[in-house]
Protein backbone atom coordinates (compact mmCIF):
# COMPACT_ATOMS: atom_id res chain seq x y z
CA UNK A 1 0.00 0.00 0.00
CA UNK A 2 1.41 3.44 -1.13
CA UNK A 3 1.77 6.55 1.05
CA UNK A 4 -0.69 8.04 -1.90
CA UNK A 5 -3.24 5.70 -1.16
CA UNK A 6 -3.43 5.16 2.42
CA UNK A 7 -3.43 9.62 2.32
CA UNK A 8 -6.68 9.19 -0.04
CA UNK A 9 -8.49 6.65 2.45
CA UNK A 10 -7.91 8.70 4.94
CA UNK A 11 -9.11 11.98 3.23
CA UNK A 12 -12.29 9.83 2.65
CA UNK A 13 -12.64 8.75 5.90
CA UNK A 14 -12.09 12.51 6.84
CA UNK A 15 -14.70 13.53 4.74
CA UNK A 16 -17.42 11.20 6.15
CA UNK A 17 -17.50 12.33 8.53
CA UNK A 18 -18.50 16.27 7.21
CA UNK A 19 -21.93 16.36 7.72
CA UNK A 20 -22.67 19.61 8.39
CA UNK A 21 -22.17 22.73 5.87
CA UNK A 22 -20.59 26.01 6.13
CA UNK A 23 -20.04 29.55 4.03
CA UNK A 24 -16.67 31.03 3.85
CA UNK A 25 -16.04 34.08 3.03
CA UNK A 26 -13.32 37.30 2.46
CA UNK A 27 -14.41 41.28 2.83
CA UNK A 28 -13.10 42.46 -1.18
CA UNK A 29 -14.37 45.90 -0.68
CA UNK A 30 -15.36 48.63 1.95
CA UNK A 31 -17.75 51.38 0.36
CA UNK A 32 -18.21 54.18 3.09
CA UNK A 33 -20.88 56.46 1.93
CA UNK A 34 -19.02 60.24 2.16
CA UNK A 35 -22.67 61.81 2.77
CA UNK A 36 -24.26 59.02 5.45
CA UNK A 37 -21.28 57.19 7.03
CA UNK A 38 -22.82 54.39 6.19
CA UNK A 39 -20.29 51.89 5.61
CA UNK A 40 -21.02 49.22 2.76
CA UNK A 41 -18.85 45.72 2.33
CA UNK A 42 -18.86 43.44 -0.29
CA UNK A 43 -17.85 39.62 0.01
CA UNK A 44 -16.16 37.35 -2.05
CA UNK A 45 -17.46 33.41 -1.17
CA UNK A 46 -14.40 30.83 -0.84
CA UNK A 47 -15.86 27.52 0.29
CA UNK A 48 -19.05 26.47 0.36
CA UNK A 49 -19.69 23.27 1.56
CA UNK A 50 -19.00 20.04 3.73
CA UNK A 51 -17.58 20.63 7.42
CA UNK A 52 -17.17 19.92 11.14
CA UNK A 53 -17.14 22.06 14.44
CA UNK A 54 -15.62 21.15 17.21
CA UNK A 55 -15.21 23.10 20.23
CA UNK A 56 -12.99 22.49 23.49
CA UNK A 57 -16.07 23.01 25.61
CA UNK A 58 -15.48 25.24 29.00
CA UNK A 59 -15.86 29.13 29.45
CA UNK A 60 -16.13 31.58 26.62
CA UNK A 61 -13.35 33.89 27.42
CA UNK A 62 -13.88 38.03 28.63
CA UNK A 63 -12.93 40.16 26.02
CA UNK A 64 -12.60 44.26 26.50
CA UNK A 65 -13.80 46.37 23.69
CA UNK A 66 -14.50 49.85 24.61
CA UNK A 67 -16.89 49.72 27.03
CA UNK A 68 -18.68 46.97 25.95
CA UNK A 69 -18.01 43.19 27.61
CA UNK A 70 -18.33 40.78 24.64
CA UNK A 71 -16.82 36.98 25.22
CA UNK A 72 -15.02 35.04 22.79
CA UNK A 73 -15.71 31.40 22.29
CA UNK A 74 -12.60 29.61 20.19
CA UNK A 75 -13.58 26.56 18.09
CA UNK A 76 -12.10 24.10 15.26
CA UNK A 77 -13.40 24.11 11.43
CA UNK A 78 -12.61 21.13 9.45
CA UNK A 79 -12.74 21.33 6.11
CA UNK A 80 -11.58 18.63 2.93
CA UNK A 81 -8.18 19.26 2.15
CA UNK A 82 -8.80 20.00 -1.60
CA UNK A 83 -11.28 22.57 -2.32
CA UNK A 84 -10.54 24.67 0.76
CA UNK A 85 -7.64 26.05 -0.39
CA UNK A 86 -6.45 29.68 0.44
CA UNK A 87 -8.56 30.47 3.55
CA UNK A 88 -6.90 32.90 5.58
CA UNK A 89 -7.10 34.60 9.16
CA UNK A 90 -10.34 37.09 9.42
CA UNK A 91 -12.28 34.82 7.08
CA UNK A 92 -15.47 34.82 7.88
CA UNK A 93 -17.46 31.31 8.39
CA UNK A 94 -21.17 31.07 8.50
CA UNK A 95 -22.34 27.35 9.73
CA UNK A 96 -25.46 26.45 7.62
CA UNK A 97 -26.08 23.32 8.52
CA UNK A 98 -25.40 21.04 11.37
CA UNK A 99 -27.39 17.02 11.45
CA UNK A 100 -26.22 16.87 15.43
CA UNK A 101 -26.58 20.41 17.11
CA UNK A 102 -29.20 22.84 15.89
CA UNK A 103 -27.40 25.61 18.05
CA UNK A 104 -25.03 25.82 15.68
CA UNK A 105 -26.47 27.00 12.90
CA UNK A 106 -26.75 30.54 11.86
CA UNK A 107 -22.99 30.82 13.98
CA UNK A 108 -20.76 33.39 12.51
CA UNK A 109 -17.01 32.61 13.13
CA UNK A 110 -13.51 33.81 11.84
CA UNK A 111 -10.83 32.42 11.19
CA UNK A 112 -7.63 33.45 13.33
CA UNK A 113 -5.23 30.81 12.30
CA UNK A 114 -4.32 28.31 9.05
CA UNK A 115 -3.59 24.82 8.83
CA UNK A 116 -1.17 23.43 6.32
CA UNK A 117 0.74 20.49 6.11
CA UNK A 118 2.11 17.91 3.33
CA UNK A 119 0.12 14.68 4.29
CA UNK A 120 -3.41 15.71 6.12
CA UNK A 121 -6.20 14.41 6.16
CA UNK A 122 -8.46 17.23 7.54
CA UNK A 123 -7.54 20.79 7.18
CA UNK A 124 -8.25 22.53 10.68
CA UNK A 125 -8.60 25.83 11.26
CA UNK A 126 -8.57 27.81 14.35
CA UNK A 127 -11.80 30.34 14.45
CA UNK A 128 -12.82 32.04 17.39
CA UNK A 129 -16.97 33.49 17.94
CA UNK A 130 -17.78 36.51 19.44
CA UNK A 131 -20.72 36.36 21.65
CA UNK A 132 -22.56 39.84 22.42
Amino acid sequence: MSRSSVLARARAFAAAGFADTCLIKRVSSVDTNPLTAVVTKSYQTLYSGACRVQTPGGVAAAIEVGQASPRSASATLQLPVVGSEGIRPDDIVTILTCVNDVELVGRIYHITGEHHGSQKSARRLAMDEVIS
